[in-house]
């Protein structure tokens, strides 16, 4: 279990037709991306019956006569993702007190809202999930007679991306957290196989850089691909990318992006790819191709580095999280 969907959000009676046509777009965006990723997006049971528009339901919003004109690739997209009973009570593995639905969020007054109470219970019951809300954004506290939870609404991939790595956070902290949840709260990453284990090899051990380590994914995941790959002479992620820019950039140029998203990446010397030794512990078995993982950022000044590759065909054009060590061997 992981997103459900705020069913109490979902009323359009004030909304413009071009306002209903990209909540409903943005919903089937996000079910998509969860589904690319194993995530799914689940709703009650009176989603599709309650009045959203005028006292007409989600489907009669499509028959002649509706207050709203809604595309046909609309409804296709919309009968693909409900036909297949997303439907949270449909599931066989149901939290404790279920059946409280009387909630509070965000210190508001208790109502009847049984999509965030679900969430609620879940969480109480230790297994993730948010609420995919209109109107709430965050994590907000929520109550009922069973206790106090935060409770995480997400509307964006941002939003669902910050969702997961506060779950990591909030589930233990620990290697098996981030472990469990790192394909999903840094879904642009290519992990090479057995990697994160290797942060249980670091000096001082996992658990003091966790926090550095969680930021440096973060940004790799977000920006790392724009790192490497955008023309210079584009120093930061938030500058506008010049209009028929070409070109590489160059190692400086890499180093400087770095810096401005709080990394310290480094490229190895010239001599440690002469040295065999040296060059073969940096190496990667990808499919057929041997990567040479030059580039490293920096735990700690002198100890415990994240190699990493810049994004290739076969990591699915991913940058490559490929070695987590104290310290590789220098000539």
């Amino acid at each position: 279990m992981t997103f459900i969907v705020d069913g109490n959000d979902w009323v359009f009676d004030e909304a413009s037709i071009t306002q209903i046509h990209e909540q409903i777009e943005a919903l089937l965006e996000f079910v998509a991306i969860g589904l690319e990723r194993h995530e799914e997006t689940f709703i009650g049971d009176d989603f599709q019956t309650q009045p959203i528009v005028a006292g007409y339901t989600l489907w009669q919003l499509f028959e002649d006569g509706s207050p709203v004109s809604l595309s046909f690739e609309i409804r296709q997209e919309l009968a693909a993702w409900l036909g297949k009973s997303p439907i949270y009570i449909d599931l066989p593995d149901w939290p404790n007190n279920a059946d409280e639905i009387e909630i509070s969020i965000d210190s508001g007054p208790p109502t009847d809202n049984v999509d965030v109470a679900w969430a609620h219970h879940l969480l109480r019951s230790k297994r993730p999930a948010a609420c995919y809300s209109l109107t709430r954004r965050g994590p907000l506290p929520t109550q009922t007679a069973s206790g106090c939870i935060a409770v995480y609404f997400v509307n964006t991939d941002a939003d669902r991306l910050d969702f997961w790595r506060n779950t990591i956070r909030t589930e233990g902290d620990s290697l098996e957290e981030l472990i469990k949840f790192a394909p999903h709260a840094y879904p642009c990453l290519y992990f090479s196989y057995g990697v994160l284990q290797e942060a249980n090899n670091l000096d001082g051990g996992y658990s003091a850089l966790r926090w550095k380590i969680q930021d440096t994914f973060s940004a790799l995941n977000d920006h790392g691909v724009w790192i490497f790959t955008c023309p210079p002479p584009t120093v930061s992620p938030t500058e506008p990318t010049i209009e028929n820019a070409t070109g590489t950039p160059q190692k400086q140029l890499i180093r400087e992006r770095f810096q401005n998203l709080t990394l310290e990446g480094e490229p190895e010397n010239p001599n440690v790819r002469d040295n065999r030794v040296c060059r073969e512990a940096r190496e990667l078995h990808l499919g057929s191709r041997i990567l040479y993982c030059e580039w490293h950022i920096k735990l700690e000044k002198h100890r415990n580095r994240i190699h990493i590759h810049a994004p290739v065909p076969e990591s699915n054009s991913q940058v490559v999280i490929a070695i987590i060590s104290p310290h590789l061997p220098l000539p």
